[in-house]
């Protein structure tokens, strides 16, 4: 129910193409860019189906995910849209910052190299 309250508005929004199958440009779907970008962009494929059910348009979000983000959602196991696309939201911030932390580390650590050499050139 709580997903047809959603798709709702955005069926008015956004409404049918002529052109297209639905069910299939929704199956078609996969993360390029950032989850906010295909959040958006599931948003509107999804309000174009008919009569799936919850689980087969959970499944479809969650395939259409980043391998990288894909299995620290799983393992939550999200029985609905909104709480995968909330999880997903937060580990896309987790990878993002790991990824900050990491070149961080990295300039660090060659910025602090030592010069290693013999004994005798350091002096006492």
């Amino acid at each position: 129910m709580y997903l047809e309250e959603l798709v709702k508005p955005l069926q008015e929004n956004y409404g049918p193409t002529e052109f297209q199958n639905s069910d299939e440009h929704l199956r078609s779907i996969r993360q390029t860019g950032s989850i906010q970008e295909y959040r958006q962009e599931f948003a509107k494929r999804s309000s174009r189906v008919t009569d799936w059910p919850n689980q087969y348009i959970l499944g479809v979000f969650m395939n259409g995910l980043k391998e990288e983000l894909k299995s620290d959602v799983r393992i939550h196991k999200p029985r609905t849209v909104y709480k995968a696309m909330s999880l997903t939201m937060e580990f896309e911030q987790k990878v993002s910052s790991n990824r900050g932390h990491k070149s961080q580390w990295s300039n660090l650590s060659q910025s602090n190299t030592i010069q290693t050499g013999s004994a005798r050139d350091v002096p006492y």
